[in-house]
Order: C-alpha cells, then structure tokens, then sequence
C-alpha cells in the first residue's frame, strides 16, 4: 500500500471515528434529555451548538435544558434561534423564558403562536389557553401599575426643625433669619429660613417661609 493511500486510509478511518463518536454523544444526550435529566444533557448539546450554531435542534435541546436548569438568558438566546426556524417546542419554552423575566406581552404572543400551531395540527391546546390566559391578564395588571416613591417624613415642633436636617457640608446649613443677622426682627422675619453656604459665600439666597409645625 502506496504512502498516499495510507493516509487516505487513517484520514476516512479517523473521520468516521469521529462522526460514530458525535453520534454516539447524541444518542446519549437525547437520552438523558427525554428522560428529563437536563443538567446531565447540558454539556453534550452545548458542545454540538459550539460545532453547529444554527442547526435548529441543538439550538432547541439546549435551549430547553438551559431553561430547565434555571439559565433563563442562555434559554432566551437559544431558543430564539430554533423559532426562527420553525421549531414548534420551542414557541412554548420561550413563552416560559418571557413569563419568568416578566415580560407577560411578548409570552402571550408566543403562546398564541404556539397555539396556532397546534391547532393546524388538530392537537389539544386547552392546558396552553389557560397559560396563554395568565399571560394575558398578568399583562394588565403590569399595565395598571404606577411607579411609587415612598418619602419618609417626621413631624417636629417649630422651635426644632432646624436640628431635623442634616445637610451635607457642600449644601452648606439652614439658619433662622434671627440667628442669621443677630437681630430681634418683627415676627414676621422670625419665620424666615436663611440658607448659607460657607463655601460659597457671595452666593445669594432666598429666605423660606415656615408656619406652625413642619414635616421633613
């Protein structure tokens, strides 16, 4: 046998070596996966997306096993893919990935796809109404809900106010209009508030009118 067709040889033996080997890493990952052991298929469909990323099935199986081992963002970003090309499953567990991260719009129309096509199918989708349900009114509730900024308050008396602000040095201090100027004003000045920055002190200010009890 010429030197030629020895490497030949090796070079078709070791191919097809290879390929029984992905094979049988396959074989073995869609195993685990359909017997529900996700965390165990999740490295062997991993590496076949890494060696194929647009072939829809691995980009559905891992996509799935990444979901159900709690990685919502790898789940996103694989699934997407197998919906692009029509992977029926995969409509229903990107639904899930949306209903999970909060986003009810996006899982409603997700399963209203999937529901489509399980319908040209003559397939059973009442368990995936009832979801497609939620999602619709987990979607009007997020749209009723109004961003609310809780202020914390005290009440103190007049002659304390000041003692219940602490400003920091470069906001400077709030002094009364009477401590202020040193001067017994009528009492009308007596409830105006001076603010005074010592860092900038050529900086004019405008005195603040206080009555009867103040919350801060």
């Amino acid at each position: 046998m010429s030197r030629l067709s020895k490497k030949l040889f090796y070079t078709i033996g070791i191919t097809f070596l290879c390929c029984s080997l992905q094979a049988q890493s396959l074989d073995q990952a869609k195993k685990l996966y359909n017997e529900g052991q996700y965390a165990e298929a999740k490295p062997a469909f991993e590496k076949l997306v890494k060696q194929a990323p647009s072939n829809s099935s691995y980009n559905h199986w891992y996509g799935v096993c990444c979901y159900e081992t709690g990685d919502l963002a790898g789940a996103e970003k694989h699934l997407k893919v197998a919906v692009k090309r029509k992977v029926q499953e995969a409509y229903r567990y990107l639904s899930d990935v949306y209903y999970q991260t909060y986003r009810f719009d996006e899982a409603a129309e997700m399963m209203e796809e999937y529901i489509d096509l399980l319908t040209k199918k003559k397939q059973d989708t009442q368990a995936f109404e009832e979801k497609l349900s939620l999602a619709e009114n987990a979607h009007r509730m997020m749209e009723k809900t109004e961003d609310v900024q809780i202020i914390d308050s005290i009440v103190v008396d007049k002659d304390d106010f000041l003692a219940a602000y602490t400003l920091s040095e470069e906001s400077g201090t709030l002094t009364s209009f009477k401590d202020f100027f040193q001067t017994n004003e009528p009492e009308g000045r007596q409830d105006l508030l001076c603010p005074c920055n010592r860092q900038r002190p050529l900086l004019p200010f405008h005195p603040i009118q206080i009555n009867g009890q103040m919350g801060g």
